[in-house]
């Protein structure tokens, strides 16, 4: 091997390092995302216990969740350029969104529909998806536990009674979305003073 092509090879190396860490860096400043995402679960499920028309819950509550997380996105993002790991993100995000939109929305108006257990347990593993294909992508163990977080909820919601969903979901949802969008916000804070004095 030449020393050019090692040379080559070491640039394209750092390269994908620095790809590596600016996808942290951006998954770290949408931190409030994780908690605007928390607070919509814990809308849609008070609606579903409190409220009339509980089948709308869902729907109703992610749909407006995914408006205000894409306004504010949109915002965000005319300062921040695009790169084709941000644009791998969102698209691992935005494909997770829809299709628990279409899983509660189709479940909750079909006569097909089984049981509350199939329903949680179905958007905790898509979440857990979404999760884990973002913690590869960053290669970032953090990201993957969350992942395995909201599978293990995934998999309690298939095997436990009624009563024990919300307990199941109310877990993930504080450690997945409240816990993690914390620690994300935290590691953000952490940057901006690190830049602040520099």
């Amino acid at each position: 091997m030449t020393t050019e092509t090692k040379d080559e090879l070491l640039s394209r190396l750092s390269l994908m390092e620095q790809m590596v860490q600016d996808g942290r860096r951006s998954t770290t400043y949408n931190g409030w995302m994780f908690l605007l995402w928390g607070t919509g679960y814990l809308v849609a499920i008070g609606w579903v216990y409190f409220l009339p028309h509980p089948n709308l819950a869902w729907p109703v509550i992610m749909t407006l969740t995914a408006i205000a997380g894409a306004l504010v996105q949109s915002a965000k993002s005319k300062a921040q350029p695009q790169t084709t790991q941000s644009r791998a993100l969102a698209g691992i995000w935005i494909s997770m969104g829809c299709s628990i939109f279409l899983f509660a929305f189709g479940g909750a108006f079909s006569h097909a529909w089984t049981t509350p257990q199939v329903m949680l347990a179905g958007i905790e593993i898509l979440i857990g998806l979404a999760n884990a294909a973002s913690s590869i992508t960053l290669k970032w163990k953090t990201q993957f536990v969350i992942a395995i977080v909201w599978w293990a909820c995934g998999v309690a919601s298939f095997n436990v009674v009624d009563t024990l969903l919300l307990p199941i979901l109310l877990a993930g949802t504080l450690i997945g979305n409240f816990g993690f969008g914390a620690y994300l916000m935290a590691l953000e804070a952490r940057d901006k003073g690190r830049l602040a004095h520099a």
